[in-house]
Order: structure tokens, then sequence, then C-alpha cells
């Protein structure tokens, strides 16, 4: 069931703070649009992805929202490289399982205590905090001066960015765990009561919300919506990955896994990668929702997988690291961190990042997954994921450390 709140939404295109500007993201979610009357979603996505990876590439100083862009392709440009060194950390009053966002200046994230924190990027001292009224998991997203993030009381917050000043909240009928992504003046998000809600950027009134499965079985949303060109991609503990026409506000495909997933996908040159707590990791062809292929694993699919275009790369909860040829699924090697991988992978300059519930921070290397540097925090554990800006490592901690890894 898709309920729009305002018919006339689509083309008109929503003002958004500071003259109207949308920037890169919104051109090509325009030029998106513009083609889908032409042409398929899979190849308008062919066309438009590798415009929006080297725009990534190009700006390198932010990492607005979960893995980096609405993708979730976690890789900016970043020219980081081990060995690093504990720059400060900061501690809040809960666990952190949200991973940061980050711009130039400052970090956005929230915590168990239902706090939200803006720290001074460079010496982890607080700029500002605003108190919601339950915990928060929802990694934030930063778009146009203004900081988007879900809490476990069911609304939907936009802040200032600058003050923390509450801009506009908006209420859900479930808790919402899910993190946003923002294109071209419209928030999307999924809630607890398993709708994808799409709300305007800058007043915060409905769009339009689509209701997802109508499984009651292990029912709930935990898995963060991915955006390429004019789809929204997202999963559900009820078995189901869907992909919703974001233009239309309507589902096109679903696919049925075996269990619950967790997992966020991302798209990469026209596949969708997700795990699941059947233990495996699918490709689905994002057009249509086609099986590609799948692998088994030794355990729970938590994290998301991540891709650079020739590979794919997840932890499982039975420690391991895998990579996959991304074309046929083969492995192409495996590196046992030792411990629970809850954490997703970001990447820099084929290296890639990734933590563990025994609270050790890796480095690996993408060609032969060789681990290059490793730090441990003893007596922590992670679930966050780490953002990477410039040649600086954020992430958070259950002991509700958020710590800055860079050079001295």
């Amino acid at each position: 069931m898709t309920e729009k709140m305002d018919s006339n939404w689509f083309p008109h295109t929503p003002s958004v703070k500071g003259g109207g500007s949308v920037g890169f993201a919104g051109l090509i979610s325009r030029l998106a649009r513009s083609l889908s009357a032409t042409m398929p979603p899979l190849l308008i996505a062919l066309i438009l992805f590798p415009m929006t990876l080297d725009a990534a590439s190009k700006e390198g100083s932010s990492w607005p929202m979960f893995l980096a862009d609405p993708t979730h392709s976690a890789q900016n440009g970043s020219k980081l490289s081990p060995p690093l060194e504990l720059l400060w950390d900061y501690r809040a009053g809960d666990a952190i399982y949200a991973s940061p966002a980050v711009t130039q200046s400052t970090i956005y994230f929230g915590s168990l205590d239902g706090v939200f924190y803006a720290l001074d990027r460079e010496s982890g001292d607080e700029r500002w905090l605003f108190e919601t009224e339950a915990g928060i998991i929802s990694s934030a997203a930063v778009k146009d001066g203004r900081v988007f993030f879900g809490g476990k009381d069911s609304h939907f917050y936009c802040l200032d960015a600058e003050s923390g000043e509450l801009i506009w909240k908006y209420k859900t009928a479930g808790k919402i765990t899910t993190s946003p992504a923002v294109v071209d003046g419209i928030v999307y998000f999924a809630s607890n009561d398993r709708y994808l809600y799409a709300l305007h950027m800058e007043k915060g009134y409905l769009i339009w919300k689509t209701a997802l499965s109508k499984s009651l079985n292990s029912s709930g949303v935990y898995s963060s919506p991915a955006i390429v060109g004019n789809m929204a991609y997202v999963a559900e503990k009820s078995f189901t990955v869907s992909a919703i026409d974001i233009t239309l506000a309507r589902i096109v495909w679903t696919f049925k896994t075996h269990s619950a997933v967790y997992s966020t996908p991302t798209v990469n040159n026209g596949r969708l990668f997700i795990g699941g707590y059947d233990r495996m990791v699918y490709a689905l062809n994002a057009e249509d929702g086609e099986l590609e292929w799948k692998v088994p694993l030794g355990d729970w699919v938590f994290a998301a997988p991540v891709s650079d275009g020739e590979q794919v790369y997840v932890g499982d909860k039975e420690g391991k690291l895998t990579s996959f040829d991304a074309d046929n699924g083969s492995i192409e090697w495996q590196q046992n961190l030792g411990s629970k991988i809850s954490s997703s992978m970001a990447i820099a300059q084929g290296i890639g990042y990734v933590a563990t519930e025994e609270g050790v921070l890796y480095a690996v290397g993408l060609e032969d997954g060789d681990i290059l540097w490793k730090e441990e925090v003893p007596g922590d554990a992670f679930h966050s994921s780490p953002a990477i800006v410039d040649e600086q490592l954020y992430i958070g901690s259950l002991n509700g450390y958020l710590f800055a890894w860079g050079k001295e």
C-alpha cells in the first residue's frame, strides 16, 4: 500500500536551504528521472553510478551518510593508509552502534543514551548535544546544513547542523533503527512499522510512504535503503528484499531469502549485494531482482557487503572476512579475524578497514586479504562501521567511545 500526501510532488523538485541548490546528487537524480521515460532502471544505474563515484572521489573530504553515499559505496577517495595512531577519543553516555557522519569540520552520531552528538573533527570537543526520548542506532546523514537521523522513540529528526536546534521531526508508528539517504531534496528511511518513507528535506512533510512486506514473520526493518537512479532498495527481517521505484512510490520487485535480513544492500554496476541470517551472501540483478549468485558462509551475515566493482567484501558472525568475485561469487580469499564481525567495511586506496566485536580495528589489503595493521581496544567491542575523511578514520564503540585514528 502506498500513501501519497502530495500528488504533485513529481516532477517538482523541493527547494533546499540556502537558495534552492540541490547539488550534484540532485542533478544525478533529476537526470535519472528524465532518462526513466525512455530507459530501463538498470541502464540508468550503469550510466549514472560511475558519475556518482567520480564525484565522491573528487570531494573526498566528507562522509555524509552511512557507508559514504546513497549507493553505499563505502569509499570517498580518501588517501588514508596504515599505520594509524589514536588521535583522540570521546566518551558518550552509552553504547554507540551508529556509524558517524563526518563533514570537513564536524562529526555527528547518536548513542543508546538517547543523545545526538556533534563533535569538532580535529579535537573531539563537543560542539552541541541534542536529547531525544529513547536510544539512537540510526546513523545520521548530513546535507545542506542539516543533519537527519531516526530514533527508537519512533521520531525522525532534522536538526540544524551548526547549532543543533530542532528544525522539524516526524512521527512514525515504529522505532527507527535504519539510516537515511538524502537525494534531490528528499530524505528516505524505513521504520519498524514496515514502511519506506520519503519526506521533504526542508519542511519535513510526508511526500509518500510505501508498505513493505505484509508478512508478520520476524517483522521489522533494520536495513537502510540504498538509492540508485530512480530506485530504492531495502531489506526486512521478514526474509524480503524489495526494490521501490521512487518516482512512482511502488514496489517493482521483491526477493525472498531463507531467514531474517539485517544487512544493508549495496549496489554496484547493476548488481545488488546483501547478506542474511541464512548465512548467505546474495548478488541480485538490480533491475529485476533475479538471483545472479549466492554463496554460503559459516555464520550469520549482519554487515553490509561492499564492492569496489570487481570484488565484494563482507564479514560474518564467525569472524571471517571474505572477498568474492563480483561477477560470479567465487571466493577470492578469506581472512579469519578471530571474532564476530558486525561492522561494515570502509575502503581507501585498496585497503579495507573493518572492526570486530572483540574491539580490534583492522586494515586489510583488498588484493590478497593480508592484515596490514591492527589496533586493539581492550575490553571494548565494535558494531559501528568506520567513516573515513581525508586521512582520518572515525568509529564508535559499545563502551560509548568515539575514536579518531590517523596520522599525527
